[in-house]
């Protein structure tokens, strides 16, 4: 979680004499640039490459199964998180409570033993309609298990089955946005 709110942090920029972010809200692809960016090379500029957990370079360039890039799949999505919110019932992992905590800037740590997630935080698809049409959710696991490793392990992916944790509900409408 120090992480992804650093990510968020950086993503933002740096506050004004206040202590106050010029914006409050990140684009989706600026936050992983700064989650996944390279270790500086001695000079101030950024290095565009996303690293993943083996140090091999990844860009956003990419393309998916959809046929877009990363990029630009989720250009106009947007997070608004600044603090990490703990859940106690599996229930509240819902779309009809996930608006709720997207506009009270809050992303959520999962309740003890959630099936397939660890945690999550909603995101605007496209722009910034508050609508559950319009929510989309980046969920993630941390294993602090030695028996976990870099390797990629699809068991873990499944788990992650947005249907199985049931956070759509049975009316999900047209589609849906996971990262």
């Amino acid at each position: 979680m120090l992480l992804l709110t650093l990510a968020r942090d950086s993503a933002v920029g740096p506050p004004n004499q206040l202590g106050k972010s010029k914006q409050q809200w990140t684009s989706v692809t600026s936050f992983f640039k700064f989650l996944f960016r390279a270790p500086p090379r001695g000079h101030a500029t950024d290095h565009p490459s996303i690293f993943n957990a083996k140090g091999y370079v990844v860009t956003s360039e990419g393309v998916s199964s959809y046929g877009k890039t990363f990029h630009a799949q989720f250009v106009d999505s947007k997070f608004y998180f600044n603090h990490w919110i703990k859940v106690h019932q599996f229930g509240l992992l819902n779309i009809k409570y996930l608006l709720s905590l997207y506009c009270h800037g809050a992303a959520v740590q999962c309740a003890n033993s959630q099936h397939g997630i660890d945690g999550l935080m909603p995101f605007l698809w496209r722009g910034t309609k508050f609508s559950r049409d319009n929510l989309g959710v980046c969920m993630r696991q941390a294993k602090n298990n030695p028996s976990f490793t870099d390797q990629a392990n699809a068991s873990l992916f499944e788990a992650m089955d947005p249907f199985t944790v049931k956070i759509f509900g049975d009316d999900w409408g047209s589609e849906i946005r996971v990262i």
